[in-house]
Parts: structure tokens; C-alpha cells; sequence
């Protein structure tokens, strides 16, 4: 049996809110994570091994849908609200493969984590892109304004070279 806390991935991001936490635990707890552990590190080969006790064992062909069976048995992913962490324990035959299971799964939650700060990063640049892109075409709005007074009150005239009129 082995635990692994996932409270660290949000701590010190704006994605520290509850929503977030509850996306990367619904995601934890999903066959698609689960398709991804047999995939990558052979969840049903692992359980479906003659020598683990013939209750816990997958039958073979191991179908999905049993070895999601299986995973919903052996991982449990909990959100805390009350601290703001994701909780994780993994049960497995076997210890080290209990290990590598909760690192992957660490893993596809700090990818998780990754991609919803992209999107809120990628947002705020079109954001401040956005109001940049305004402020820059103020700016130019406001010269050419001061150049269309300077002209009108005859104070100098734009086509002129400035400094010899100061001259």
C-alpha cells in the first residue's frame, strides 16, 4: 500500500480553488486514467497476474471495464476542502508497483494542473495583449490630436523640421 499527497501542485498558482482540485480528482478517478496506466505502465498485465489472489485478479482477456473495476477498487482520490489538497492512495500486490502507479498518477496531475494553467496563462495574454494593443492605438490617437491642434493654432507646422522652429 502507498499514499501520496497531490495538495503541492496548486499551492503558490492561481489555480488554488476548489473547481481545479475537484477537475484534477475527477480526472484521477476517470477511465481515461486509467487507459493511460495500463497504456504506459501495464495496469491490467499487473493485475492480471496468476500469482495475486484470484478475488483481486482480473480475468482473462481483462476488458476494460473490469479493470476499471479494479482501479476504482485500488485507487482513491479524495479532495480535502477544509486544507485544499487532492489525497491519493494506491493498493497494489505489490509494493513497487503501488509506487510506480501513484508516480504516474502524480504525474498526469501535475499534467493536468499544467494545462488548466495554460489556458488561464494564454487567456490573460490575449487579455494584456488586448488592452495593450488599445493603449497603443490611444497613444497614436492622442498625437495625432496634438499635432492637429499645433497645426490649427499655427503653434508649429508638422512639416517642419522641429528644432529650427525652436531655434
Amino acid at each position: 500500500q502507498s499514499g501520496a499527497g497531490l495538495g503541492g501542485l496548486f499551492q503558490g498558482t492561481s489555480m488554488a480553488t476548489q473547481q481545479d482540485s475537484i477537475t484534477v480528482q475527477s480526472y484521477l478517478t476517470s477511465r481515461a486514467a486509467m487507459v493511460r496506466l495500463d497504456e504506459e505502465e501495464g495496469f491490467k498485465a499487473v493485475f492480471s497476474d496468476p500469482a495475486i489472489d484470484p478475488l483481486q485478479r482480473l480475468a482473462e482477456p481483462a476488458t476494460n471495464e473490469a479493470a476499471y473495476a479494479i482501479y476504482q477498487d485500488h485507487v482513491k482520490i479524495s479532495y480535502d476542502p477544509t486544507e485544499g489538497i487532492v489525497k491519493m492512495e494506491v493498493i497494489a500486490a505489490d509494493p513497487a508497483f503501488s509506487r510506480q502507479m501513484s508516480e504516474a498518477l502524480i504525474r498526469y496531475a501535475e499534467q493536468r494542473v499544467d494545462n488548466l494553467t495554460s489556458r488561464l496563462r494564454d487567456d490573460q495574454m490575449a487579455g494584456a495583449r488586448e488592452s495593450y494593443e488599445e493603449a497603443e492605438q490611444a497613444m497614436l490617437d492622442a498625437q495625432a490630436e496634438v499635432l492637429r491642434l499645433q497645426e490649427s493654432m499655427g503653434i508649429f507646422d508638422a512639416t517642419s523640421d522641429a528644432p529650427s522652429i525652436m531655434g
